[in-house]
């Protein structure tokens, strides 16, 4: 694998100026910038939070906490402040909990750090008026959909889940107007959402997508994009992809039931 000092080296000519800021305060101090916070970065670089995610994402990389991870693996460390392991007096067992635990508190703030609140806001408004809603959620992301479908029920809207490919493009067909099609993914394997997203937009419903990345092909077919970090390299099984996206549905549940009081005040 290319260093990830010499990845950033390799693309600084092509960046845009704010991300040129973040490549060359990275440059300039690699430990220290492994030692950051992303908003420590941001702030050294005069910059936004966002722009550096997205700076992590244009040289291949999953999210800050992936290139934070490379960077102290190249300088011959791992820092991160109060994120940081010991195991002194510990089994490997306890070990792995702990690092496991870092990957998936670590997935939630950098979700929270890239979250676009004005698209949740809308993409909340959008489900609290919705007749039906449909969630495409294949392979392993069916259980966060669940979980959404759960959430949405108790609010009142009617949900069906649909785990294959096949069942939800069929379903597509079937919204109107005033239905809601969801793509959830925690991968860029979208190819097949995209498709029963796209029946859905045809058939008048609206689209939400969660999703990693907010230039996937699924991102670029739906109304509103809610958009989770992904898994860090580390996370050799990717559950922590998931962690953020439950926490964005969290904030869907609380959105909806304060728009139930407001409108019952």
């Amino acid at each position: 694998m290319i260093p990830i000092t010499e990845r950033i080296s390799n693309i600084l000519p092509k960046l845009r100026p704010s991300e040129r800021s973040v490549a060359e305060l990275i440059l300039h101090n690699p430990p220290k910038a492994a030692a950051s916070t992303i908003s420590e970065l941001a702030n050294a670089a005069f910059t936004s939070k966002t722009t550096v995610m997205r700076f992590a994402q244009r040289i291949g990389l999953s999210g800050y906490s992936q290139m934070r991870y490379l960077l102290a693996l190249e300088a011959g460390k791992r820092s991160g402040h109060d994120w940081e392991l010991t195991d002194k007096g510990a089994d490997a067992l306890s070990i792995d909990a702990r690092q496991l635990a870092k990957l998936q508190l670590e997935n939630i703030r950098d979700t929270f750090n890239m979250l676009d609140t004005k698209s949740l806001e809308r993409a909340i408004r959008i489900l609290a008026k919705a007749k039906r809603v449909q969630i495409y959620a294949p392979a392993d992301s069916a259980v966060v959909g669940f979980f959404l479908s759960q959430v949405l029920s108790d609010a009142g809207v009617i949900c069906v889940v649909y785990n294959d490919y096949e069942s939800g493009l069929a379903a597509a067909s079937s919204l109107m107007d005033s239905d809601v099609a969801i793509g959830m993914t925690g991968t860029d394997d979208v190819d097949n959402l995209v498709s029963s997203i796209r029946c859905a937009k045809n058939a008048g419903a609206k689209a939400i997508a969660f999703t990693t990345s907010y230039n996937s092909p699924l991102a670029n077919v739906v109304d509103e994009v809610l958009v989770s970090a992904p898994a860090s390299d580390a996370d050799l099984f990717g559950g922590s992809a998931f962690l953020g996206q439950i926490a964005l549905i969290n904030c869907v549940r609380s959105g909806m039931n304060l728009l139930t009081a407001s409108s019952q005040a």
